[in-house]
């Protein structure tokens, strides 16, 4: 497999907080690349813009903490 796809799921109508949420499916996504040669892409699904903007927040803040170790 080379690419795996994740909703954001529960937090739309079940009212998970969706930074929670961007930042648990982010950080266990990078970890788990870091170790895995495969999948090779992971996409992941959020279903309005808010959520898009949310993750892209949190995978940018993410980035720079991660530029910032070294």
């Amino acid at each position: 497999m080379s690419t795996v796809a994740f909703p954001a799921i529960s937090s739309g109508i079940f009212g998970f907080p969706l930074k929670q949420c961007s930042e648990i499916l982010l950080t266990g996504a990078i970890d788990f690349l870091r170790l895995e040669e495969f999948p090779r892409s992971v996409i992941f699904c959020p279903f309005h813009d808010k959520a898009l903007t949310v993750f892209a927040e949190t995978l940018d803040s993410l980035s720079s903490a991660q530029a910032l170790k070294g």
